[in-house]
């Protein structure tokens, strides 16, 4: 079962809201006492292979079935790590899980490792990207010209989400990073960013050993058996 956590992950950042305050409006009154928070995902490099670049939920093309059985398996409860939920002030913004085919995640060993994230709100995904380049800065890790080149593509790859859907990242044997985006059960393949580097990045805002987030890492790691 999912435990809202309380502790620090990934600084958050304002998102909209459907039929609620906007967190943007909300953040502004709670700058003084809170971090501005964020979570997410996904860039492009400069080689992007794109499988959709307009609305992927909208997209009526069909995945080769031996594609999405196989991201299926790997997205089953045996190859599940852990599980954690994200709260903001007063509402869950998204539900993580991860999943590695050997039971264990490594930074040396990345291939294999799915990240899902099923989103609880109306997120614009110019927020996404914006704070996704904020995250990255204060973790103060890898290239920041090469990121500015991820988030631009990303740009134009990334849709805007809605509650209830849900982004994938899996890391493919070469390292590259391959996303998905799946809206009332249709599975549509966003793109693969053709970087081990990039994956890295990525993965760091989750997964990356840091005091401010630990409980929140350890119930994704499945390390910390309270939180599963």
């Amino acid at each position: 079962m999912f435990r809202s956590i309380d502790t620090n992950p990934p600084d958050m950042a304002a998102f909209a809201i459907t039929n609620r305050p906007s967190l943007r409006v909300l953040s502004s009154f709670a700058a003084p006492l809170l971090s501005l928070w964020f979570v997410l995902f996904a860039l492009m490099s400069p080689n992007v292979k794109a499988a959709s670049m307009s609305t992927p939920a909208m997209s009526n093309a069909a995945q080769p079935a031996e594609i999405t059985q196989d991201l299926n398996t790997v997205m089953s409860e045996q190859f599940m790590l852990g599980q954690a939920e994200f709260d903001w002030l007063w509402w869950t913004v998204y539900k993580a899980k991860l999943f590695h085919p050997t039971g264990q995640f490594d930074f040396n060993s990345l291939p294999g490792t799915v990240l899902l994230l099923n989103y609880q709100m109306d997120i614009d995904k110019d927020d996404l990207v914006e704070q996704t380049m904020a995250q990255w800065q204060q973790l103060d890790i890898g290239d920041p010209q090469q990121q500015k080149q991820w988030l631009s593509a990303l740009a134009q790859l990334w849709p805007d989400v809605v509650e209830g859907d849900e982004l994938i990242v899996r890391v493919l044997a070469d390292g590259s990073a391959e996303f998905w985006f799946r809206r009332a059960q249709q599975l549509s393949n966003l793109g693969v960013i053709e970087s081990a580097e990039f994956s890295r990045d990525f993965l760091s805002i989750w997964l990356l050993d840091r005091a401010e987030h630990q409980e929140f890492r350890l119930a994704l790691l499945g390390a910390d058996k309270e939180y599963r």
